[in-house]
């Protein structure tokens, strides 16, 4: 029953380290002990060994406390964070066992009690103790001597004692320092794979990330570079670097979702399409690409129902809406020659001259993107339109009528 409760509590340990650390690795030190059978004692466990605490024995009354020196086995730039400590004895009176490292006590425990039978069987493994040190182990001295106390009740005969050390390739002997800045996009668009990374913190064993509502971490959690898929909210994206023994402080990043500017109109001038879009762009019609990458502008040659891809304003790429072209029912080049506009450029008032008096006619004002501004309905050939209210720049001024669209540029001065 004791051998099967020590069973349990190693394997306990030995998942409670695994689970810490996946790069957790043991180094094991022996100890023996001799001298017994020099003083006339039987051969037990099939070797020599040592009893502390016998009164009258062959050797005399023996202490019930000794020391020994062991080297350090744990190669060098590593951190102990768990120490197992075996007891291999004769089980003479199932006394007890209290060992210390370094000044460190460990549990005690007590060895079973069969009688200390001379034998040349060798001994088992009779009792074990351990500890976690999660920030390592105090007072250690790592690649140098330390020292195995033990102190035993009445007649402990000890043949060996193993110490098993479990270590992680990280100084955590203290939390990890402040992490460094965090780099990524602080402006992001929909369906866009981001990145986002902080320098190696070499005192952290892993780095928590978060982000900020509805986006969703996809590959990186635990590293120092994280693969996420923006959702739509803006906030902060932040990462914990930690070990085991204490946490930095958290490093934020602002990041803000921003929207397409999907369905901005495409202008068109006689048999040319001009994109709302900033450079590149890339024209459809009827669904399909065309041949080639036009740029901002294309000249069409078919019916069709045309639209265009581009980056906006906001660094994202969109979809403009859709323009309906019918080749026949385009405006000659001659035609578009006929609307005047003037003066242009202009501060405050404007006259557009129209050859489609006799119909009925949409003048529209719209900003370079092609947001409307302002949209007047008339018949008049001469049509005076107020811009004072306009910011300086360039600005569309598109006649509109069932045949179909004449734009011209203006300059707001």
């Amino acid at each position: 029953m004791k051998k099967n409760i020590l069973h349990l509590f190693l394997t306990v340990l030995a998942i409670y380290i695994g689970t810490a650390n996946v790069s957790a690795q043991t180094d094991s030190v022996t100890i023996m002990y001799t001298g017994f059978e020099a003083c006339g004692g039987c051969t037990v466990c099939g070797s020599d060994y040592w009893c502390f605490n016998t009164p009258g024995s062959y050797c005399g009354n023996t202490a019930a406390c000794g020391t020994k020196a062991f080297t350090d086995p744990v190669p060098a730039g590593n951190t102990v964070t768990n120490i197992i400590i075996q007891f291999w004895s004769a089980n003479c009176a199932g006394n007890s066992i209290t060992a210390s490292i370094n000044g460190i006590v460990f549990p005690t425990v007590n060895e079973m009690n069969t009688g200390c039978p001379c034998s040349s069987n060798p001994c088992g493994m009779t009792a074990s103790a351990g500890i976690l040190f999660p920030c390592g182990v105090p007072g250690y001295k790592y690649g140098g001597t330390d020292s195995l106390k033990l102190c035993c009740g009445t007649a402990v005969c000890m043949q060996k004692v193993i110490i098993i050390m479990t270590y992680i390739p990280y100084d955590e002997s203290v939390p990890p320092s402040t992490p460094g800045a965090i780099s990524g996009n602080n402006v992001v668009c929909p369906n866009t794979t981001q990145s986002y990374s902080v320098p190696v913190d070499s005192g952290a064993s892993t780095y928590t990330w978060r982000v900020p509502l509805g986006w969703t971490i996809l590959a990186g959690q635990g590293t120092t570079t994280v693969s996420v898929l923006p959702g739509a909210s803006s906030g902060k994206v932040c990462v914990t670097p930690s070990n085991l023994c204490g946490t930095a402080d958290t490093a934020c990043f602002n990041v803000s979702f921003v929207t397409a500017q999907n369905d901005l109109p495409i202008l068109m001038d006689d048999d040319t399409l001009f994109s709302p879009y900033l450079q590149p762009d890339y024209w459809y019609v009827t669904g399909n690409p065309v041949p080639i990458d036009s740029g901002a502008y294309y000249i069409f040659t078919q019916t069709g129902d045309y639209y265009v891809k581009g980056v906006d304003t906001t660094g994202c790429v969109a979809s403009s809406d859709t323009a309906s072209v019918i080749v026949t029912g385009v405006h000659s080049y001659a035609e578009k020659q006929q609307i005047k506009i003037y003066p242009n450029p202009a501060n405050d008032v404007i006259t557009i001259e129209s050859p489609f008096f006799k119909q009925a006619q949409v003048i529209s004002v719209c900003d370079v993107q092609g947001q409307l501004i302002s949209s007047i309905n008339t018949n008049a050939k001469k049509t005076n339109v107020d811009i004072s209210a306009l910011s300086k720049g360039v600005y569309i001024v598109e006649v509109k009528t069932v045949n179909g669209f004449l734009v011209k540029k203006l300059i707001k001065e």
